[in-house]
């Protein structure tokens, strides 16, 4: 049986994941901030997400880190 605790929380969960679906959507990513000029002086239009390269090199490595740790952690438990 449900508690209004679980259906809160349910509730919270959908909400997020609505606003995170969304949020691309809502959110206009070029807009014309650099008037057509890159910052860096290349005279090409604004980079949209330069860096989100290293952002995802750097979660997979953090990934990997704590699968690794994951499985460390269940050998030496099953070992026992």
């Amino acid at each position: 049986m449900c508690t209004r605790n679980k259906i809160f929380n349910k509730l919270l969960r959908f909400i997020f994941t609505a606003v995170m679906v969304m949020s691309p959507a809502i959110l206009f990513a070029q807009d014309e901030s650099c008037q057509g000029q890159d910052p860096t002086g290349n005279n090409t239009t604004c980079p949209l997400d330069t860096w989100v390269w290293m952002l995802v090199a750097a979660a997979a490595i953090l990934g990997a880190v704590k699968l690794y740790a994951h499985k460390k952690n269940k050998i030496n438990t099953a070992e026992v």
